[in-house]
Order: C-alpha cells, then sequence, then structure tokens
C-alpha cells in the first residue's frame, strides 16, 4: 500500500516540476506567446499526472523491486533514483522524441520538453521513495 501512495506522490511531484518548467519557459526564459491559461494547466495536469501514475505502478515499482532483489538491497540510492528516472523513462523519452520528429504529431518541441522534466522528475521521486521503503521494510524485519 506504501509503494501505491510513493507512486501518487512521485505523480503528483512529476506533475508540479512539469508545471513549473511550463511557467519556467515562459516567464523566465521568455519564450514569448501569451501566458498560460488554465486550461492549458488542467489539460498539461492531466496529460503529466495519469501517464506518471501509470509509470510509477506498472513499471516502476516491478522493475525496482526486481533490481532490489537482484542486489539484495537498496544499495547505493543514487542507482535507485537514476534507473526510474532516465533508464526506465527511456522508451517514453524515444516515443516524445519520434512523434516530434515525424513532424510534431502529438507535440511540439516545449511540450515534449515539459513532459520529459515531469517524467524525469516523476522517476527521480518514485526512486528516492522507494529506496525510504525499502530501508523502512529492512528494519522491520
Amino acid at each position: 500500500m506504501r509503494l501505491f501512495f510513493i507512486s501518487l506522490g512521485s505523480a503528483l511531484a512529476g506533475m508540479c516540476a512539469g508545471i513549473a518548467a511550463l511557467y519556467v519557459a515562459f516567464f523566465v526564459a521568455g519564450v514569448g506567446g501569451e501566458a498560460p491559461s488554465g486550461t492549458d494547466l488542467q489539460s498539461f495536469a492531466l496529460l503529466m499526472f495519469v501517464p506518471a501514475f501509470v509509470l510509477c505502478l506498472l513499471l516502476y515499482a516491478p522493475a525496482l523491486l526486481w533490481l532490489a532483489r537482484r542486489r539484495s538491497s537498496c544499495e547505493p540510492p543514487r542507482f535507485f533514483v537514476s534507473v526510474p528516472a532516465f533508464l526506465l523513462n527511456l522508451p517514453v523519452f524515444l516515443a516524445l522524441l519520434l512523434g516530434l520528429l515525424r513532424g510534431g504529431m502529438f507535440f511540439g518541441t516545449g511540450e515534449v520538453a515539459l513532459f520529459v522534466t515531469a517524467f524525469a522528475a516523476a522517476g527521480a521521486t518514485f526512486g528516492r521513495g522507494f529506496v525510504w521503503w525499502c530501508r523502512k521494510k529492512s528494519r522491520e524485519g
């Protein structure tokens, strides 16, 4: 049950990172155009949260459980943070890149960068939460 809540928190963290990147791109980098509206935020939040949550539950958790069992520990923590953030997200990153290279089938360059940021943040957060859970579980016996 704790992994479910870690997945939920990780998806929320990824969504917040994506929305923060949206505002950074607009206000700090001065990309131009109009400011993100409420509709933009709602649609990005939904499009970032749901896939990140599904990835956490169906990909990150089983892969990290297998990896922890194979290594017989959750050490080193940096390894368990970087595997879901970069390695397990590689198919997602490649699908986004392929969609972008095929003429912007789904999203433009800016949106792809937002999704990459969101999924990497969700993966890193899940990895950190998994290490915390694994250490707590090993202390409890």
